[in-house]
């Protein structure tokens, strides 16, 4: 078993899209520490990451990337093609 994990959030959390050029990227990851991703949610009030990640809506992953920056955990980012 992995000790990270692997959440998804808006592409503009990762990279400017103010014009739009990367509306068809479906969303952008980050890849964190299994345990600093459960103290997050916990604190947002799901009871387990768990939980979280049978659930999450992108909105609850808004500034983690930041976050993740600010507490030196962050492991890894990217971007996908939205497959519609």
């Amino acid at each position: 078993m992995t000790n990270t994990v692997e959440v998804h959030c808006y592409v503009d959390q990762l990279i400017n899209n103010e014009d739009g050029k990367f509306d068809a990227l479906g969303s952008a990851y980050l890849v964190v520490p299994k345990g600093w991703a459960e103290d997050l949610v916990l604190k947002q009030g799901f009871e387990s990451l768990e939980e979280f990640l049978d659930g999450y809506t992108y909105d609850d992953t808004e500034g983690w990337i930041d976050k993740a920056i600010e507490d030196g955990v962050l492991l890894g980012t990217g971007t996908g093609l939205q497959t519609d």
